[in-house]
């Protein structure tokens, strides 16, 4: 499930930057964000795929549902998606 790292810093309202987790293995980082954690694997030019997802938000299985429906529609040219989400 591959997305931008700028589309997922907005999804999960991130504004820090993103650390390494070499746990998870060489290209393997975690981007912090209000509503979620996410550890993604870097697979290049700025594009990841989502490996874990932990949610900090009360209704978790909504949000979760929310994200997902978010993440395999998502479209690097739509400027429709960028404005309704952005």
């Amino acid at each position: 499930m591959g997305i931008t790292a700028e589309a997922l810093d907005m999804l999960i309202r991130c504004h820090t930057y993103h650390e390494r987790v070499p746990e998870w293995g060489e290209r393997a980082w975690i981007a912090r964000g209000e509503d979620a954690d996410v550890i993604y694997w870097d697979t290049g030019n700025s594009w990841c795929d989502i490996l874990h997802v932990i949610p900090k938000v009360d209704n978790s299985d909504q949000w979760l549902k929310w994200f997902f429906q978010e993440v395999t529609t998502f479209d690097e040219g739509d400027d429709e998606w960028w404005e309704k989400n952005w």
